[in-house]
């Protein structure tokens, strides 16, 4: 079996532990695809120059965006929360707590 989803690698691992993946892990909506093992085979990002003008024109709207960062050799992952989280942003947010 396998999984697509827009969740990040560590938060699919945690929920998915006690089934026998036999497929990669498609993840990030598909940015990331990580194999059964957890060995990294794809990750699309974006270079700093054109996130950094994404979140400016971001801001310009009223939108401050989660960023999230995934070192490729240990997959660690690391989030940028913005100040001041919308209701969606929230909600999401309960589910990491």
């Amino acid at each position: 079996m396998g999984i697509a989803t827009a969740r990040s690698y560590t938060k699919t691992r945690e929920l998915l532990t006690a089934l026998r993946l036999t497929m990669p892990l498609i993840l990030l909506d598909g940015a990331m695809i990580v194999d059964e093992g957890g060995t990294l085979l794809t990750l699309k990002a974006l270079d700093k120059e054109r996130g950094d003008a994404i979140v400016e024109i971001g801001l310009k709207q009223g939108i401050d965006p989660f960023i999230i960062a995934v070192q490729k050799e240990s997959l660690q992952e690391h989030f940028l929360y913005p100040r001041r989280l919308n209701r969606h942003q929230k909600e999401v947010l309960k589910g990491y707590r």
